[in-house]
């Protein structure tokens, strides 16, 4: 993709966990930069890797590329010793084999963050990973937070010492990364439907998720830029808060145990449903997407008949857009359009080989939310990517 475009922004499209980090992965390769630019280690990115599952919480997951600068941008919220631990983990497993570079802007999670957070009401309600995340913003905003320049200019935190090779000003670095023509990949954590304006507030995350996050939390100004939105063929969520499309039968237990859908941070079992095009086209609308990767199509392989939300109905009323009212949102039923099912796909590498039946339900999404899928995902692997003609 990168013969096309310079710079790539890699974006959730629907309530996190989508694979971003598959796709990250994917691209990274051919990136000379890679910007995480938002969130802190509450993100969990998945990479199969010679079929080894690693999960990455803040460091982005280019870092396993040996040419690539993989940047922290002022965005992100930092626990400096989750962040060594983790440091550790990769450079133990021979993954830490890029740059990482840290902004001297970011604001740092304390563990006073950690505490408010683990025994706020607030935070039980919403079901927050407890790191807090949460709380580095509200100090941030209230103008009491702490950065990363703070702690190193006064010395005394150990942590923030063992970092100091990493700390930098990146949003210099990523400017002189522009200017020298060099291809930068944005890699957005959580999904569009918990953003803290767009999502199900205030079921949402304590950032902008969106691609309206990326210019302020990575501190540049990118002119040429391809918004790639990534969306599983079912949607899943962790946490409380609306789902519109969730299964709480056995079928939406049959789907977590066939996508494994368990949160690569917290361990926690996700809550699982079908695609819900709603959904899919309001994010689409709010990140100006360029283009879609629709993964995890495998697991939907042998089941008899597979279902997308193309309405929502509220009473008497059919509803064709993302409600912003939590309250609609909690009794919306959806209306669906069945397609029939179809057969392992696993293996297949030419969209010209996949079964119709999973051409026709990947054309109904592209028609549905006007953006045009050009990845899709059959498998967990690295290599489980067919890349769709346009």
């Amino acid at each position: 993709m990168f013969k096309k475009f310079k710079n790539i922004a890699v974006i959730g499209s629907q309530w996190g966990d989508e694979g971003k980090g598959k796709i990250v992965d994917l691209l990274s390769k051919d990136a000379d930069y890679v910007v995480r630019f938002q969130g802190g280690d509450n993100a969990g990115h998945t990479v199969s890797i010679n079929g080894v599952r690693v999960a990455f919480h803040s460091v982005p997951s280019g870092i396993i590329h040996e040419n690539t600068i993989n940047v922290l941008g002022n965005g992100v919220v930092l626990n400096p010793s989750r962040l060594l631990k983790e440091i550790s983990y990769l450079k133990q497993h021979s993954l830490m084999r890029g740059k990482l570079r840290i902004s001297e802007r970011a604001h740092v999670i304390t563990t006073h963050h950690i505490e408010l957070d683990r025994r706020s009401p607030i935070s039980n309600k919403i079901g927050t990973t407890g790191h807090g995340i949460g709380y580095a913003y509200v100090d941030k905003v209230g103008r009491r937070g702490i950065r990363v320049i703070d702690l190193l200019e006064q010395g005394k935190d150990e942590d923030i010492k063992r970092l100091e090779e990493y700390i930098c000003d990146t949003s210099a670095l990523l400017q002189e990364g522009l200017e020298e023509n060099k291809k930068i990949l944005f890699e957005g954590a959580q999904g569009t439907m918990l953003d803290i304006d767009f999502g199900t507030y205030p079921f949402v995350t304590s950032s902008t998720t969106t691609v309206g996050g990326l210019f302020s939390g990575a501190g540049v100004r990118v002119r040429d830029l391809f918004v790639l939105g990534v969306a599983k063929g079912y949607v899943t969520r962790v946490g409380n808060g609306p789902l519109p499309t969730e299964l709480k039968d056995e079928l939406g237990k049959l789907l977590r145990r066939r996508g494994n859908e368990f949160g690569a941070t917290t361990g926690r079992p996700r809550r699982c449903g079908w695609l819900d095009l709603v959904a899919l086209k309001y994010a689409a609308s709010v990140n100006g997407l360029d283009g879609l990767a629709l993964l995890k199509l495998d697991v939907l392989s042998g089941f008899e008949e597979v279902k997308v939300a193309v309405a929502y109905k509220v009473d008497d009323e059919r509803i064709m857009r993302f409600p912003s009212s939590i309250k609609i949102l909690e009794r919306v039923n959806p209306e669906y359009k069945v397609f029939p099912g179809w057969g392992d796909i696993r293996g297949i590498d030419s969209y010209e080989a996949l079964p119709k039946e999973v051409k026709d339900y990947i054309e109904f999404v592209e028609d549905f939310t006007k953006v045009k899928v050009i990845l899709i995902g059959n498998g967990p692997n690295r290599k489980d990517i067919i890349y769709k003609p346009t």
